[in-house]
């Protein structure tokens, strides 16, 4: 460990990789080699940062059911897949890709969904790295599918934040892959999401990157229900923006087919306000 931080790079990457290879051998993982590699992805030389990489994914591969080695994991590899070299960018969206998408879709993500949910910086940083990389829409099908079964089996909305915190990610790139049903069911229960803001919040940005592919009717029966949870002051401060904007969107995929006037609902819950 101590080795990781000598002052010739070349002994940095040996010693990282020669600590990848003896915690191969182990149970567990201590903080302190953690803590290593985490420093190392900060190194000024690409190649350390690049040897950063292929030790957290290989420890990932042998300790992912360990939440401590997942931290780990999103703190390397999601700020290095917006790193100045592109190799390196190159690199992390691969790992990002292979590991915590497909981790995701195999229903074994609870580490990852439990930390997104609990560390806000990851919740950013994924957005960013969700936003730049270039995913297919069966990529994440099976990703969307996986997370609105797992939201839908949940009886606890505080539970449901880290789920719902990918799936909106996932829906801002393909919006049409939002389940009609599961929104429908989502909505008709969102009394249950009022006690936890950061999951409202999740489902109302949700909303508003799919408004454009739900049914006219929906959005109508949605825009009134927010005007009266809004106008009412119903919703939690911390997730009023979040509200206003979903009221906006579905207000615009309205009012486009000519069924609805935006303003209607929008005015409706300022005079609300004001009373």
């Amino acid at each position: 460990v101590s080795r990781s931080r000598d002052s010739k790079p070349t002994v940095r990457k040996a010693a990282l990789n020669l600590l990848e290879q003896v915690l191969y051998l182990c149970d567990d993982v201590d903080a302190r080699s953690l803590q290593t590699i985490t420093s190392a992805s900060h190194d000024a030389f690409v190649s350390v940062r690049k040897q950063a990489v292929v030790s957290a994914n290989a420890l990932f591969a042998n300790f992912n059911d360990k939440k401590h080695v997942c931290r780990m994991w999103l703190q390397v590899i999601l700020p290095l897949s917006l790193d100045t070299e592109i190799s390196v960018q190159t690199r992390c969206k691969e790992s990002f890709e292979r590991e915590f998408l497909s981790t995701i879709s195999s229903g074994k993500g609870k580490a990852f969904v439990t930390l997104l949910a609990s560390e806000s910086n990851f919740a950013l940083l994924l957005r960013k790295v969700m936003s730049m990389t270039k995913l297919s829409r069966s990529q994440l099908s099976k990703v969307v599918r996986v997370l609105q079964e797992e939201i839908s089996s949940s009886d606890e909305p505080k539970d449901e934040t880290g789920y719902w915190i990918i799936l909106s990610e996932a829906v801002a790139k393909f919006p049409s892959l939002l389940g009609k049903d599961f929104i429908d069911a989502s909505l008709k229960s969102l009394d249950k999401y009022i006690p936890e803001p950061r999951t409202l919040a999740r489902v109302m940005q949700t909303l508003s990157y799919s408004a454009k592919c739900l049914s006219l009717e929906f959005c109508i029966e949605t825009c009134k229900l927010l005007a009266d949870k809004l106008g009412s002051f119903s919703i939690p401060i911390d997730a009023v923006s979040h509200c206003l904007v979903a009221l906006n969107e579905l207000s615009k995929a309205s009012h486009s087919s000519g069924e609805l006037e935006k303003e209607t609902f929008l005015s409706g819950v300022a005079e609300s306000a004001e009373e």
